[in-house]
């Protein structure tokens, strides 16, 4: 779907900042700092609202008042065709380097530009899509979603839309 002019200023901060974090790391550095901004693309690209709550999570490790960027499996990857799948121990080395990468006042512009926009594209774009199969007499959809935080964010945009809504 085609972004907003809004959206697409958030994609594109987002995508610079991952460039430059990348480039900006040292030779060693760069499996670490490329994993973590690997989670940021791939969050990014679910939903504006899970990386929202990923940048969130991000600042607050960066505060040292959070769990970092890794509280949960769903981002480590899950590619079986992948030949080196990184264990959670790995990921979380790998993310305490990414650290000294980061700058905080990046991560909370990102968020305060995320935060600024209207419901997404994609969200609308589902909204009508469900209203739509209702009126072809479809009395239900199953929408996926890799990340918790993009079900949570859709379920809330469903509901709020009139829907009924069931998570699994």
């Amino acid at each position: 779907l085609p972004m907003t002019d809004a959206e697409r200023a958030v994609y594109e901060a987002v995508e610079d900042y991952i460039s430059t974090t990348y480039d900006a790391a040292a030779a060693d550095e760069k499996t670490s700092v490329g994993f973590v901004m690997t989670i940021y693309r791939r969050r990014l690209s679910s939903s504006f609202a899970a990386l929202i709550k990923t940048l969130e999570t991000r600042l607050e490790g960066l505060s040292g008042s959070g769990p970092g960027l890794l509280g949960g499996a769903e981002d480590l990857p899950d590619d079986e065709t992948a030949e080196d799948v990184v264990d959670v121990d790995d990921a979380q080395i790998m993310e305490r380097r990414a650290l000294q990468r980061e700058e905080r006042t990046e991560i909370a512009r990102l968020i305060e530009l995320a935060r600024k926009l209207p419901t997404d594209t994609k969200a609308r774009a589902l909204v009508d899509t469900v209203h739509a199969l209702q009126e072809q007499a479809y009395a239900q959809a199953i929408v996926f979603t890799q990340y918790t935080d993009t079900l949570d964010f859709l379920r809330d945009v469903l509901v709020g839309a009139g829907l009924s809504v069931m998570c699994f």
